[in-house]
């Protein structure tokens, strides 16, 4: 079931997938979702309630494969949709139960759907459809051999294609300037050519793709090839070496990766804005990379590549064999339904490479260690709801050749800690000095407060105690140079001895099994 109200008013939704174990839409189920361009409404819907897709101003295709559901009970289903321009599309034999059932028959244009089957050669495809099968078709299985010609006709003359079978096909080259974009004069072979299914002239996807099997002799997948298509799921196939820029960004229904051992290379934003994918899955052969609990890594784990966006949790440490955060690593996190609010940098990492947490809106704040050397351009870009940002170098990072690290950062709101003495620097360094407030870590120290942790008694003694309803994994204490002086994998009693520190002001970074969070302590003598 699809509650009521359940996605009321998401505006920055423009497909979703309703998986076939779905029986009912309750009502407001998608109201006022005005964005919303393309639903699939399974067999296993037999109900849908009132005011389900009221003010879906945006829809132009609604797609169902059953009989008309009843709707005689439920008000204003489709109010305020453009009947004349949405196209619903049903199934073969169904169109003239639509034209008479209630409130179906408000659509103008009820079309019957179409799967299809064809050998073609390449640059053949248009021509081998009629302009009924290229309007209707959901589902195509091509044989024979295509090239950068047959895409542009899939992305652009078939509307409701849905499902793409060409695993039986060879990609050939091609030159001229018929293929997907109009400025490129050759495409390789056994490439899914770039903007295969994005065009840049109309800045639109293949939103109503959801599957793409791909041919074995495939070795590329080119740049925005998938750009914010449909697709649920991706299984690259062994021999493909390549993912370029931006080839899967903004697949918001995509909900596993399957990366094969060949793949080698992975363009920076390939897997960025994958709002429903929970972990990546690598080939445990793949010489190049391996995951941990999800996340992409290179093979010997000092270099992040990519996050996954629905991954659960709302803190995240990265491990402390990780010198690198890769370009886009932590993207995207505007998407609906991501929970993650912080991650946590060990003392390893000396670099933060271009936009690799880019668009991080959930983001309070951010803990820069002493080791880090080097930050890329956009690499905080868009992290609006930062409110400090804690450095612990006491010379400012040279910034002089990256541009825009902080663009969109509130620096009025946002503050910047910096060591003890460094203030004067920091205030004239490139883009450190945009920050209206520059505060050197005496007792003023930012705390995260994201996770129900206390500290107590705080000023402490000889020990503290921790208060918490989430299991502890593991605390490491600082100084406020950003150096590990105490660590703790096993606590008695959530209870921490600090008899052997002096006196002064210390982080306190508590690992839980939910999350990390720093918290400032102060240890006094007796």
């Amino acid at each position: 079931m699809v509650d009521t109200a359940a996605f009321e008013g998401l505006w920055v939704m423009n497909n979703i997938t309703i998986p076939s174990s779905v029986t009912t839409l309750s009502q407001e189920a998608f109201y006022w979702c005005q964005n919303l361009k393309i639903i699939d409404i399974p067999a296993s819907v037999t109900s849908i309630g009132g005011y389900a897709f009221y003010y879906c101003i945006g829809l132009t295709s609604i797609t169902l494969h059953s009989s008309p559901i009843n709707l005689s009970a439920s008000d204003s289903v489709f109010k305020y949709i453009d009947k004349s321009a949405c196209v619903l599309y049903v199934p073969i034999g169904t169109k003239a139960a639509y034209q008479t059932a209630a409130q179906w028959k408000d659509f103008n244009n009820i079309v019957e759907l179409t799967s299809k089957t064809v050998n073609v050669t390449a640059g053949g495809l248009y021509g081998a459809l009629t302009s009924t099968e290229l309007s209707n078709t959901t589902s195509l299985k091509i044989t024979g051999t295509i090239d950068a010609r047959d895409f542009k006709t899939m992305r652009d003359n078939m509307p409701i294609l849905k499902d793409l079978d060409i695993s039986g096909v060879n990609i050939q080259s091609y030159s001229g300037t018929d293929g997907t974009i109009t400025t490129i004069n050759y495409y390789p072979a056994n490439t899914i050519p770039l903007n295969a299914f994005y065009s840049n002239n109309t800045n639109q996807s293949k939103i109503s793709l959801k599957s793409d099997n791909f041919p074995v002799s495939l070795t590329t997948i080119g740049s925005a090839a998938f750009n914010q298509c449909g697709l649920t799921s991706v299984i690259i196939p062994n021999g493909v070496t390549t993912v370029e820029d931006y080839a899967f960004t903004g697949c918001q229904s995509l909900g596993s990766v399957s990366i094969p051992s060949t793949l080698s290379t992975i363009g920076i934003f390939s897997f960025a804005w994958l709002g429903a994918l929970p972990y990546f899955q690598v080939s445990a052969d793949n010489p190049y990379f391996s995951t941990i609990d999800g996340v992409i890594f290179n093979k010997n784990l000092t270099t992040l590549i990519c996050y996954p966006l629905g991954k659960i949790g709302i803190g995240y440490q990265i491990p402390s064999s990780v010198t690198v955060i890769d370009k886009s690593a932590f993207v995207g996190s505007y998407i609906p339904g991501w929970s993650l609010e912080s991650v946590f940098i060990p003392p390893t990492v000396t670099t933060l490479s271009t936009s690799a947490f880019y668009d991080c809106e959930n983001f309070k704040s951010f803990n820069i260690p002493a080791s880090v050397t080097s930050i890329g351009s956009s690499a905080f870009y868009n992290c609006k709801s930062l409110t400090s940002i804690t450095v612990h170098s006491a010379n400012p990072i040279d910034l002089s050749s990256s541009s825009d690290v902080f663009l969109n950062v509130d620096k009025v709101a946002c503050k910047l800690y910096v060591p003890i003495g460094s203030k004067s620097a920091y205030q004239s360094a490139n883009q450190w000095k945009d920050f209206v407030n520059i505060v050197e870590m005496t007792t003023d120290v930012p705390a995260v407060d994201y996770i129900n942790i206390k500290l107590y008694p705080n000023p402490a003694t000889n020990e503290f105690g921790i208060e918490t309803g989430e299991k502890i994994n593991a605390v490491s204490i600082y100084n406020l140079n950003g150096t590990l002086i105490l660590s703790k994998q096993v606590l008695d009693n959530n209870v921490v001895n600090i008899n052997s520190l002096v006196s002064g002001i210390y982080l306190v970074k508590v690992q839980t099994v939910n999350g990390v969070i720093m918290k400032k302590l102060i240890k006094k003598q007796l």
